[in-house]
């Protein structure tokens, strides 16, 4: 029987990786208000300056 659109959990939200990511972003941007450059954002997560501009400028 499938489940109704209520009961279905989001993407993420039953393993907690949503919640990783969410805090992983709020750390990205925290840092970049303290000054760390996007480069260093980008070496530290590894992830390109580019997702990293979209985490900051979302």
């Amino acid at each position: 029987m499938p489940t109704t659109k209520e009961r279905r959990k989001a993407w993420g939200e039953l393993s907690g990786y949503k919640e990783e990511l969410r805090q992983r972003n709020a750390s990205i941007i925290r840092e970049f208000q303290k000054g760390y450059s996007m480069k260093h954002l980008a070496e530290k997560y590894p992830l390109s300056i580019h997702a990293i501009k979209k985490i900051i400028y979302q």
